[in-house]
């Protein structure tokens, strides 16, 4: 068995997946602030942040595979 990297996630799905992180990141985030501080909100709004994170990481590893450069 021959090892393979990873086919890299299509760039449409990178950005739908960001959209929808900060999309929920924000309306928990109000949420948390409208109720007083529901610990389910306050989870999902770290948990949808990570996520975010995540995205925005693979993005830039993206175009930084695409302009040449290495770090």
């Amino acid at each position: 068995m021959k090892d393979q990297a990873p086919r890299p996630i299509p760039f449409s799905i990178l950005i739908v997946g960001l959209t929808l992180a900060v999309g929920i990141a924000m309306w928990s985030g109000r949420q948390y602030l409208l109720h007083g501080g529901g610990i389910g909100y306050g989870i999902a709004g770290g948990i949808s942040l990570g996520a975010a994170y995540a995205f925005i990481k693979q993005i830039k590893i993206r175009f930084s595979s695409k302009s040449g450069d290495t770090e």
